[in-house]
């Protein structure tokens, strides 16, 4: 039901009668709140592109409504046979209004150039009231993520307490006397354990209440700016059709946005939730200084309840609006100057040159207007240092794919916490993957996912000699990882929903890929391609440039728990899959041997695996064709639930991606490599849409 169907009388109830300067603008408020009907100003901020402080101005009559969200309050809330005629009406009330807004009064003292400056001044608050609101979004979107990461900190805290309660309950209600006594003995360690997760999730949850707090203020403050930024619109309207009155000419163009002060944020580490509050609440406070100057600079009231205490950030001094104009603010002995409002400042203007009741029209210009535009655009620039300073958090180490997540900790991890007491992290990868990861003959790990591997501990502050790696057949990757047995996994392990499903998380992809065809050839070309004749008894080379040219029958090896298998199953059904290795190399080998209709005459799976073995070996070539829409995602095995250490792994890829490390190992990966395989589909993760793992 449209609201158009609705009574409008309880809306009316409610309110005052609209309070416009013109019949007109009380008018159109009137054909507003027919279309609006009982819908709060909260439901209306929510349901369109204004806040509630907007929307109660547009009720009111105090200000006019933008004509695109007039048609779009007609397009959404008006009946569709009714939304023509509505439209125009609407329209046409703005229109009145805007006619019949008052003509604003212009002092016969003043000059042009003091006009053109004061409308300077308010052009520049325009631009500063927009930094506001796009500075408070960004905040918002921050403290958001920030709540969002805390809830799945809860959660996985809430998980370990119930465990742990269970094996303690598990201990009481044990009948076997041998095993109540093992039990016995860990059930102190796990008491100790349930009173520090306990600790752990009652500091969260109020950290939780603390942070949703500064969320709801940073919506209010958001829609003050949106407020400031409209009247601020308006007055620049005013002034120039003045100045039109005045000289018969349109005004110069207004003055370009200046960029704020950028004030370092310093990296926080081990998750220090406490400093982040502290600093969010230093930053809303500059936003509530930026504000105030905003008014003051537009001509508008501040506030009574306006701060006035100094904040700083670590690094820089930044200060909120002084009543002593002669107070400086020091850090490092370096004096930074407090934004002024000293009334012999701020209101040297003779009473004849006063602000009009609510702002309303011009301020009529003295002598002393271009001074004191000065020392308010200083005050302003300095209120507004470090405004965009939570903005900022976003490129200080607190970001994977571009988009915020808690400044985790090493300490947040409890794989990471236990790999600190045993002194070394323990990382599982595939064995003799030539390129990717093997030993080399000094007993050297080497290849891409090595390197993708040591550049994660690296990051997550463990040095080389700390690291173990832990060689896993493919088949085994699941349990390794989803009983611990390593901390993390990183080997071409393709991101599956059947492996989740299997107790495993991943973070990344750190690479992306297709499937294709490994093949034994006479000379390295595949035009030339070995395969079994059986009428013959023997090998024969044939061109193969597609799987589809292999004969019904022919035998292809992969591993087992490849995805290959299933990709077969769709793609690829005439041929026969053998997959009881439990790594490629065996695979290779029996594709080398092919000397009976047992052997595969193909090896299919991931293009950068085969990329190696085809470097390593002269008569490997990797066909044309790769398997059609077999597109992978590479990840990080990690286990479930250690949102830590996922998030830090997430980070060091998106690390190395971006400073162009993971550039240079594909480069080395393709070194050497035959003609032709630059075109092989490997690359890394750019687009936002590919990195799946890191954006929840």
């Amino acid at each position: 039901m449209y609201d158009e169907d609705l009574p409008t009388h309880q809306f009316k109830d409610r309110r005052a009668e609209p309070t416009g300067d013109t019949q007109e603008a009380n008018e159109l408020a009137e054909w507003l709140r027919a279309r609006v009907g009982t819908r709060s100003l909260r439901k209306l901020a929510v349901e369109f592109p204004s806040g509630r402080t907007q929307w109660n101005d547009y009720i009111n009559g105090r200000k006019l409504i933008p004509a695109d969200l007039l048609k779009l309050v007609v397009d959404k809330l008006v009946p569709p046979g009714e939304q023509e005629r509505q439209r125009k009406k609407g329209l046409a009330l703005l229109e009145k209004a805007k006619s019949a807004a008052k003509s604003p009064s212009i002092s016969p003292g003043g000059t042009p150039r003091e006009y053109e400056m004061r409308l300077d001044d308010v052009r520049r608050g325009q631009i500063k009231a927009q930094e506001a609101v796009h500075g408070l979004t960004n905040a918002i979107w921050i403290i958001m993520n920030v709540v969002t990461g805390l809830k799945q900190r809860c959660t996985a805290l809430e998980a370990e307490r119930d465990q742990v309660r269970l094996r303690l309950q598990d201990a009481e209600d044990t009948a076997n006397q041998q095993r109540a006594k093992e039990n016995s003995r860990r059930a102190a360690e796990d008491l100790r354990s349930l009173n520090q997760t306990e600790h752990d999730l009652a500091e969260n949850k109020r950290l939780l209440a603390e942070l949703t707090k500064r969320l709801d203020r940073a919506q209010r403050e958001k829609e003050e700016a949106e407020g400031l930024r409209i009247e601020a619109l308006q007055q620049v309207e005013e002034y120039r059709r003045a100045l039109i009155q005045l000289t018969g000419r349109d005004a110069p163009a207004g003055p370009d946005d200046a960029d704020l002060d950028s004030v370092p944020f310093p990296q926080l580490r081990e998750g220090e939730y406490d400093r982040f509050l502290e600093i969010a609440d230093r930053q809303l406070d500059l936003h509530t200084a930026s504000m105030n100057a905003v008014r003051e600079q537009i001509g508008l009231p501040v506030p009574s309840d306006a701060s006035q205490e100094t904040r700083t950030i670590p690094g820089q001094v930044v200060p909120s609006p002084s009543t002593d104009s002669t107070d400086t603010a020091t850090a490092s002995g370096n004096p930074v100057p407090v934004p002024s409002t000293d009334s012999t400042d701020t209101h040297s203007a003779t009473p004849s040159a006063s602000i009009a009741p609510q702002g309303r029209g011009p301020v009529p210009p003295t002598g002393t207007i271009g001074a004191q535009s000065r020392r308010k655009r200083r005050g302003l620039r300095a209120a507004l240092i470090g405004a965009a300073c939570l903005a900022l958090i976003a490129s200080g180490g607190w970001v994977a794919w571009d988009h915020y997540h808690p400044d985790y900790g090493w300490s947040d991890s409890k794989a990471l916490r236990d790999a600190r007491k045993r002194g070394h992290l323990r990382i599982g990868v595939k064995a003799g993957q030539p390129g990717l990861s093997e030993k080399n003959s000094s007993g050297k790990w080497e290849g891409l996912d090595i390197r993708v591997a040591e550049k994660i501990a690296e990051y997550l502050d463990f040095k080389k000699d700390e690291i173990r790696f832990i060689p896993t057949a493919t088949a085994d990757r699941e349990e390794e990882v989803a009983k611990g047995k390593v901390d993390f996994f990183v080997g071409s392990y393709s991101i599956t929903k059947k492996r989740k499903a299997a107790g495993v998380e991943f973070a990344g992809p750190y690479l992306l890929t297709d499937q294709r065809v490994l093949v034994y050839t006479k000379s390295g070309n595949p035009e030339e391609t070995y395969v079994y004749n059986k009428e013959k008894g023997g090998l024969e080379t044939v061109p193969i440039n597609s799987v589809h040219e292999f004969k019904n029958g022919t035998r292809v090896c992969t591993t087992r728990g490849s995805i290959t298998k299933d990709i077969l199953k769709k793609e690829a059904t005439h041929l026969i899959v053998d997959d009881s290795s439990v790594d490629y190399l065996p695979c290779v080998e029996k594709l080398r041997d092919g000397s009976s209709s047992e052997d595969p005459v193909a090896v299919i799976t991931d293009a950068p695996i085969l990329l190696g073995f085809a470097k390593r070996y002269e008569n490997l070539a990797v066909i044309r064709d790769p398997i059609k829409g077999t597109k992978t995602s590479w990840g990080v095995g990690l286990v479930k639930g250690d949102p830590a250490l996922k998030q830090l792994v997430c980070e060091s890829i998106a690390e190395q991606i971006k400073d162009g490390s993971w550039d240079r190992l594909k480069d080395d990966l393709m070194k050497d490599a035959r003609e032709g395989s630059e075109d092989f589909y490997i690359e890394a993760p750019r687009e936002e849409k590919d990195r799946t793992e890191c954006l929840d």
